[in-house]
């Protein structure tokens, strides 16, 4: 751990943050961050709050938070499109940091504090988070964002965080300058997932004892791969399996996953029935395509469980080093299945595999360790400053 720097002032900007994380790593990994870095500066949030008639519940006299309210509350939950409206605190919050930390890209918060920021020549950083890179849809609004503002913000930033090797040579291949890019996968929180929960999963969610119960858990998305599970699970005749499909549903639900009584969707889960679905689960899976760190497959492996993944970008990159024998080629829903009926029928094959993902998930992604190497860019910063 770096000894604490009190004095610096340090602002995080995200377009969403507790108590909406249902919407994704990005929330999920800024509350995390500032849990940790509240011990070491004085921090700060600003944020969007995502349903207008809803209060945020957030309260810690060492973080500060400004949330700021959408033009619509709707257009930023279904389609991802935030539209912050100015606050008149956001002009002294930017002029007192030292330090601004952007997360995600192509966003109107960032654009705002942008601005800001550039009135005060604030040094900034931007936490990708998978964002950079136009994977998805939109690539032609997207394209035409990036010559009105979106290079400009990229080109001024300080260092520009990514979470694997993979995505850094995706942007290198994009122009931009290999010094500036930093490799920090994100961390896991692990006291959140050491508490202990006494509820009855399969007796709160309608699901029989005696069946066995493969998890596929995240917000969904297209790019979640949800429909390949699908396939693959079909494909395994066995009456004592039951696939429960639970995350925030961004878009429509696959209409067949209500007409099949051998899957359930139960929604999106809170911490502590989200640890009850893994622990009452055989295996997961998160067979995703452009997943820059998906923290279910972590979560999974440290709760003991194993969890299928695609081939694709980050996430693979980190668990192929250790567990290859859970990767899979995304899109491949026959080698899904033989994959899932080999860790059914061998348990020695799943707690090995389980065993050695722990020991590698609890020594390389601890929050803390992923601190350190934040706290390293930012005093870089402030000494270029000095």
């Amino acid at each position: 751990m770096q000894k604490a720097i009190k004095n610096i002032n340090l602002l995080h900007i995200t377009f969403a943050f507790y108590p909406y994380m249902r919407l994704g790593g990005v929330p999920r990994a800024v509350f995390d961050m500032v849990r940790v870095q509240k011990s070491r500066y004085n921090v700060g949030v600003v944020t969007t709050r995502i349903y207008n008639n809803v209060a945020d519940s957030f309260c810690d006299e060492d973080i500060s938070v400004l949330y700021l309210r959408n033009l619509s509350s709707k257009m930023a939950f279904n389609y991802q499109l935030y539209t912050p409206i100015p606050h008149t605190k956001l002009f002294s919050i930017v002029k007192k940091a030292d330090i601004i930390h952007f997360h995600g890209h192509r966003n109107l918060l960032n654009d705002l504090i942008f601005y800001i920021a550039r009135i005060f020549n604030k040094p900034y950083i931007i936490t990708t988070h998978g964002t950079l890179h136009s994977y998805e849809s939109k690539r032609l609004v997207k394209s035409i964002y990036d010559v009105i503002t979106g290079n400009r913000f990229v080109r001024d930033a300080k260092y520009i965080v990514v979470h694997s090797e993979v995505e850094r040579s995706k942007l290198t291949s994009l122009g931009i300058s290999p010094s500036k890019i930093r490799v920090i996968p994100n961390g896991i929180y692990f006291d959140d997932l050491n508490s202990s929960s006494d509820q009855d999963f399969f007796k709160k969610f309608g699901i029989g004892e005696r069946e066995r119960v493969i998890l596929f858990l995240g917000k969904i998305t297209r790019r979640k791969g949800l429909e390949v599970a699908l396939d693959a699970f079909r494909r395994i005749k066995d009456g004592s399996l039951k696939l429960i499909v639970a995350g925030e549903v961004i878009g429509e639900l696959p209409e067949d996953v209500m007409r099949d009584e051998r899957v359930k969707y139960i929604g999106h889960l809170e911490l502590e029935d989200k640890i009850s679905a893994i622990l009452s689960s055989v295996m997961l899976l998160y067979p995703s395509i452009y997943e820059a760190f998906g923290y279910v497959p972590f979560e999974a492996l440290y709760l003991k469980r194993p969890c299928i993944i695609g081939d694709d970008f980050g996430t693979s990159e980190h668990l192929s080093k250790v567990v290859p024998e859970l990767v899979v080629s995304y899109g491949d829903s026959i080698e899904l299945s033989e994959l899932m009926k080999r860790l059914l029928e061998d348990k020695e094959m799943r707690e090995h595999v389980v065993e050695k993902g722990r020991v590698y998930v609890m020594k390389e992604f601890h929050i803390e360790k992923m601190i350190d190497k934040y706290d390293e860019l930012y005093r870089d910063i402030i000494g270029g400053l000095s």
